[in-house]
């Protein structure tokens, strides 16, 4: 029984019509609750003790952690696209950020639709196009409400839930499916807070100091705002009799600290799943599982057979306690190109439970073998490498005694077996994809949004002095777009 948190409007609902179910034993309900651009280590149940979560707290003292969950690109709308889908970004489409999926792809709202779901996106959606993610339901998130220094994204329409649960009660008694996205911790961050920066906890990751402090006690607060829309959908739950028969998922897209990487702190993201009556109350698990398991999971859940070209599978087994492992390898994808600070330095990793393994393909060495070609967009290449000129072309960690991965073992002899496993399994993942970086020799410039275009930019994020003499000059470039690979 897995539940999923989504926007559900009240009225009006833009919905299509909500057929009567055929059968008086509903299955379980799925609730996913998303929180936005947060790491594993501001959370209570991962060790932070100052924690502004005390409801994903409670709920992880009802159900199971997950230390190992990875989503498979640690930027907002790939992330989504992955969870919904079930594909990773290359398989799917969504592998720049703000990029639609393939046409024709199919996502959670078409297979448990066919279960007899309605499937509701509850506040933020950030995934395209609508033939992709036809919602039974979409609750738009409302403007946000009390002191405005402190409450500065959109919020969680808890009331349309609340309307859509009573109605659904009443009339139609149909399972759903609720994915609940919340605006919240990303930016812009309150101005206000009711927290003191003495008394944050800093993570691993992060300078100790006074402006530090100030920047994190403000964090803190949008941090609370998103626990605080949690809490109340969980209270909306158990105010309609529903928790003991729902699901619930709590995630993050990615890691705040490690957004546009491939290191664990933008893609290893807190997980916790309560399932009553079936998930033993704080249980945790060091199995690995992806965002590409969660739709098979459902699925299975739900008593649905998942389909075979979906890249993830069904966890099930680890909620049940009849297994502590679950997938042998997990996959990250890098892409900086088709963003405001674009630039070309695409990286792919695998991890296993031990060991990660990064291969960076346009790097200061990648260049000097490139340079001897000639290639025609060879400078734009050049720029996006020498952005990064002290990271290898691979890079290898113990991530279980380095999970900070500050110690680079790809050059140290006694790991060279694990190194080249770990590369050739990528390397038969990056076909099976149709990734685009397949061929090592290729470095393709991508087909992005003409104001995203490596020679037009100007946003002045980008921190790119781009000399004049490149300025539009991929006019009448045959760029390279990414197709679904044919079957």
């Amino acid at each position: 029984m897995l539940v999923l948190i989504s926007a559900l409007c009240a009225c009006p609902f833009e919905t299509a019509s909500l057929a009567v179910a055929d059968d008086t034993t509903k299955p379980p309900n799925f609730l996913i609750f998303i929180a936005d651009d947060l790491n594993k280590e501001y959370y209570g149940c991962y060790g932070n003790q100052n924690t502004a979560s005390p409801t994903v707290s409670q709920l992880a003292q009802e159900g199971m952690v997950f230390e190992n969950a990875f989503t498979g690109q640690a930027i907002c709308a790939t992330s989504r696209s992955m969870l919904y889908t079930g594909k990773y970004p290359l398989k799917n489409g969504s592998f720049m950020n703000h990029t639609a999926v393939y046409p024709g792809m199919r996502s959670v709202c078409h297979y448990l639709k066919d279960a007899n779901y309605d499937v509701i996106l509850c506040g933020k959606s950030h995934v395209k196009p609508p033939e992709a993610f036809p919602w039974t339901i979409t609750m738009h998130a409302n403007e946000p409400a009390g002191d405005p220094d402190m409450y500065t994204r959109p919020a969680m329409p808890a009331e349309k839930l609340d309307a859509y649960f009573a109605a659904n009660k009443a009339h139609n008694q149909r399972p759903f499916c609720v994915m609940a996205s919340s605006y919240y911790p990303h930016g812009e961050h309150p101005k206000k807070t009711s927290f003191s920066a003495d008394s944050i906890e800093l993570t691993r990751f992060q300078k100790d100091d006074t402006k530090t402090r100030e920047s994190e006690a403000r964090f803190s607060q949008a941090i609370k705002n998103s626990d605080d829309e949690f809490a109340e959908l969980l209270t909306t739950l158990e105010k309609h009799d529903l928790s003991n028969n729902t699901v619930v998922i709590y995630v993050s897209d990615h890691g705040r600290f490690g957004k546009w990487t491939i290191y664990d702190r933008g893609l290893n993201v807190p997980f916790v799943v309560r399932w009553p009556g079936v998930v033993k109350a704080g249980a945790r698990t060091d199995a690995l599982v992806s965002f590409a398991d969660v739709l098979p999971t459902m699925l299975d859940i739900a008593g649905t057979s998942p389909p075979n070209d979906l890249d993830g599978k069904s966890f099930q087994p680890l909620l049940l306690s009849e297994t502590d492992t679950h997938q042998e390898y997990v996959y990250g994808v890098m892409t900086n190109q088709g963003i405001i600070n674009a630039h070309v330095f695409p990286g792919r990793m695998i991890r296993s439970r031990q060991f990660k393994y990064i291969r960076n393909y346009n790097t200061v060495e990648a260049i000097k073998r490139r340079d001897a070609a000639k290639e025609k967009h060879i400078a734009f290449l050049r720029m996006g490498a020498e952005r990064y000129p002290n990271v290898p072309e691979e890079e290898l960690y113990d991530v279980i005694a380095d999970p900070k991965e500050e110690n680079n073992l790809a050059a140290d002899p006694a790991h060279q077996q694990i190194k080249a496993t770990l590369k050739r399994k990528l390397q038969e993942w990056l076909v099976a994809q149709n990734d685009f970086l397949k061929d090592e020799n290729a470095m393709p410039l991508l087909a992005t949004n003409k104001q995203f275009r490596l020679d037009v930019l100007s946003h002045p994020k980008c921190g790119i002095d781009l000399p004049a003499s490149l300025k539009n000059s991929l006019d009448g470039f045959e760029f390279y777009k990414h197709e679904p690979k044919t079957q």
